[in-house]
Order: C-alpha cells, then structure tokens, then sequence
C-alpha cells in the first residue's frame, strides 16, 4: 500500500535519485518536503549532498506543506520538511510525527505589477496591503492548495479583518507551487505572496516586490524579520510507532546531517538562513 501510493503521487511531484524501497545499500529514504524547497533550487544540492554522506537513497517528493503532512498522517514518508507551524504542531499532537525541530527560515514577499493599482509599495505592515488589495479589486493570485504559503495568506487576510469567503471568491487559484504561481501572477499583472528564496531565482518580468519581509527595529538602524512574514521551516520523522516499517534509522541520520554543519552552507547557499528566526 506504501508503495502504490506513492507511485501515484509521483506523477505529480518532483522524484530525486529514484529507487526501490530495498537495494543494495538498504532501504530508501522517503523525503517528503514543499514546492518552495524545489522552486528555490535547494533540493538540487541538498539532496545528492546527504546521499553521499550518509550512503542512502533519497526519493523526494515535493508538494505543499499540507499535503506533505497529510502523506505523513497516511504513513508514507519517512522525513518531512515544511512551513506550516500549525498544521506540523497538530500533526506531532496526534501522534503521526516526531523530532520536530527548527532547520531554517527565510521571508515572504507581496509582489505585484510594477503600476501597483491598489498603492501598497513601501507599506510596512502586510496586513494594510491585504486590505487595499481587496478595496481596489486588484486580482491576488493564491496558491490555493493548503501549503504553507497558502496558509500565511489566510493568516494575513485574518489579520486584516477580511472576510474569510469574500478574500477567497476574489482570489485566482493555480492549486501549483510557488514557481507557476508568480508566473501566473506575471501573466495577469496581479499580485500574489512569495517566499524570499523562490523569488530570487524566479522573478519574472513585469512583477516588483512591494511589500518586502524587513521592516526597520524599534531602535533604528537594524533591520529585523517583520513578524508577520517570517517563514520557519522544520524537519520532522514519522512516528514508528504510529507508523510501522517507516525508515526510522535513515530519517534519524538525516535530521542530525541536515541540521548540522555539512548541510549548512547548502541552505545558505539557496538563501535561507539556518535555525530558528528572531522572536520565535
């Protein structure tokens, strides 16, 4: 049942180093983790990085954070890396994950076409650029697929006090990752939220950031993360005793290489920043 499923999931998901569960190595490491990690080219190195090190065959399966977790919760992943705190807190609750700990951050942006029609360049607070989006009638181009950038999205429409289903009937959906999404974005001169990793290597013409994830310290000076639009990230192994058969030796030896040394320079690299963001 393991197999199949992920067989099927497969066509729609990005699949490194593609294997068996058993070779002759030993058993395939499941890595279930997000579009933004494919989309910002850290998958690329991160990847064949840690099977060289640790002698393992890595399948990765890269798909929103909620799917990722709903993979987890049906036991067929070994490992998942996402950016949905409360999704991955509820799924450690109900038992499904473990070793939750903190791997890496970066930041959203607001972009949008360069004539910015709803006037929100150079806001400070995402909350106000929410707002005047929808008063304009602007078009928001959303992920729509319960990954964690989706779900910064509705966190922010919240916050701004929208109206959960007038913000959602005025959205255009791609239900595709981070990638597709700003170029649906581009195509339409409209906006749409972006993780600061994808949007420095796929900013297509036509699109600005408007509203960036910084905003100036209290002190003055210093720059520190806007709280709003600070985007952790976190790895995590399924729970063997929730889920029999998972690869509880090989997830465990990920999680120790891919949060240390030799893995943090990669994550650097692809412009994330390792460990846990200011004020979390």
């Amino acid at each position: 049942m393991r197999k199949a499923a992920i067989a099927a999931l497969v066509l729609g998901a990005l699949v490194l180093g593609a294997c068996s569960r058993k070779n002759s190595v030993g058993p395939a490491l499941n890595l279930v983790t997000t579009t933004t990690t494919q989309d910002s080219g850290l998958l690329d190195r991160l990847v064949p990085a840690a099977a060289r090190s640790l002698g393992l065959h890595i399948r990765v399966i890269a798909v929103g954070s909620g799917e990722a977790l709903k993979l987890a919760e049906r036991g067929e992943a070994d490992v998942v890396m996402a950016h949905s705190p409360a999704a991955e807190e509820k799924s450690v609750a109900a038992g499904h994950l473990v070793d939750r700990v903190p791997l890496m951050w970066n930041q959203f942006l607001i972009v949008g076409p360069e004539h910015d029609p709803a006037k929100i360049a150079g806001l400070g607070d995402p909350t106000e650029a929410f707002r005047r989006i929808r008063a304009t009638g602007a078009t928001f181009v959303s992920r729509g697929d319960e990954s964690g950038t989706h779900r910064k999205e509705q966190e922010i429409a919240r916050a701004a006090g929208l109206d959960p289903k007038a913000w959602a009937a005025s959205l255009v959906s791609t239900g595709q990752g981070q990638s597709e999404t700003v170029l649906v974005a581009s195509q339409r001169a409209a906006y749409a939220l972006c993780d600061t990793s994808t949007w420095a290597k796929v900013h297509p013409a036509g699109l600005a950031v408007l509203v960036a994830a910084a905003a100036p310290s209290s002190g003055g000076g210093a720059v520190r993360p806007s709280p709003m639009l600070v985007n952790p990230y976190h790895v995590m192994r399924a729970n063997e005793a929730v889920h029999p058969g998972v690869n509880v030796d090989g997830a465990k030896r990920f999680i120790a290489w891919v949060t240390g040394p030799d893995a943090a320079p990669i994550i650097t690299a692809a412009g994330f920043t390792v460990g846990t963001p200011p004020d979390r």
